[in-house]
Formats: structure tokens, sequence, C-alpha cells
């Protein structure tokens, strides 16, 4: 009888551990718990992609700038600006110019892997979003030796230039296309010998660059 018991009792033993066991296991799973995109991001909370390049690492920013492309390796030297055709890509590159085309001055983003980022702001899927304004907010850490983000925590899509040209003035204090100073009608008129200069036509003022507005993209969304 005193064998049974005891039997019985190391039993119970045995099942208390174990279910002690699962309960330690349990609030190990879930993913990334720190991706979120619910909150609002605005374009006066955002800082250009070239003052994300020289702020120090570490520093928690918004950063608002053109979707054009994604690095195809290991460098920025293999950057690709345009959307990707093969694949989801594994990162993004932010530039202040839409039609940029130097990776010298491009900010990257990764796109984990499994993560909610990469599935709704990879080209493969969504090609749409090539050359649409973001605005990416995260912690800046050494990405392709360079600042970047790795984590993105939330993002907003704003809109093609087209649509943001009159709203990036919120951003660092730039001015805005209609406060740029009108040159007066009769300067410029003459070459520099001061003969009368020929009609060349309308000549389109630096910084605005021509933009493919491909339908079915809202001027804001935000996830």
């Amino acid at each position: 009888m005193t064998l049974i018991r005891t039997s019985r009792l190391l039993l119970a033993c045995s099942l208390l551990m174990a279910c002690s066991q699962l309960q330690l296991d349990e609030p190990t799973g879930g993913g990334d718990k720190t991706e979120s995109t619910d909150e609002v991001l605005s374009l006066s909370d955002a800082i250009s992609v070239e003052e994300a390049l020289q702020r120090r690492v570490g520093e928690e920013v918004v950063v608002g700038g053109f979707y054009v492309g994604y690095a195809n390796g290991s460098t920025l030297s293999d950057a690709l600006f345009s959307e990707s055709y093969r694949a989801e890509n594994t990162n993004l590159l932010l530039a202040s110019d839409d039609y940029c085309d130097d990776e010298d001055v491009v900010f990257p983003v990764r796109l984990m892997a499994g993560s909610r980022c990469r599935e709704e702001l990879n080209t493969y899927s969504h090609p749409e979003l090539h050359r649409v304004f973001l605005l990416i907010r995260g912690t800046l850490e050494t990405y392709f030796g360079v600042n970047g983000i790795k984590s993105p925590k939330a993002w907003k899509v704003v809109g093609y230039y087209e649509d943001v040209k009159d709203q990036l003035g919120e951003m660092n204090g730039d001015k805005k296309p209609d406060d740029t100073p009108q040159e007066d009608e009769n300067e410029g008129s003459k070459d520099e010998g001061g003969e009368d200069a020929p009609d060349v036509g309308p000549v389109t003022p630096k910084g605005e660059f021509p933009v493919i507005n491909r339908q079915g993209v809202p001027a804001s969304r935000a996830y």
C-alpha cells in the first residue's frame, strides 16, 4: 500500500513539473512585437534623407523620402532604381529626388523577412509604390555602411511628387514651390554679350521633376 501511495505521489509531481514547463514556454512565441503601423505619421515630424544620413546612430527618427529602388546585393553599389521584377525586395531606398539614380545619396531601410513592412512595401507585390513619397519611423542603425533603419516601426504612403510637392515645405522648414522668388521679367532676356537671348520656351523650375502618376494610388494612405 505504501508503494502504491509513493508511486501516485511521484506521478503527481511529474505531471505538475510538466505543466510548469508548458507555462514557461508559452510566452516565447508570437513574432516581432515592436512592429506597429497604426500610428499617424506627419510631415511636420519628419526629417529629410540628407539629414537622416548625418544624424547619430541610435536616434529614433521619422524619415521622409521617395521610394526610388532597392539594393540587389550586399552593397549600395548594387542598387537598382526600379521596382523589383523577380521577387520581394529585402530592402528599400529613399531619396529626396523621386528620379534619383545615385547610390551615394540614398537612405536604406530593411524589409525584414516575414514582417508586415515587407508584405506591404515590397515593389514585387506593389509596383505602384515605386517613386511614391514615404514616411518611415525607426531607430538609426548602420546599414549598408551608412545610416539606415533595420527595423521599421511605422510607415505611411503619402503620394507621388505632384501630389505632395505643396506639402514638402512642412518638412525641415523648406520653401514651398510657390515661395520661390520670381525673376524680373526683363532680367535674363539678354545673353552674356548683351544680345537678345533666343526664346527657348518654358523652363522647368529647379527641383521639380516629371512624375508618372499611376492611377489607383491615393494621395495619402496610412497603414
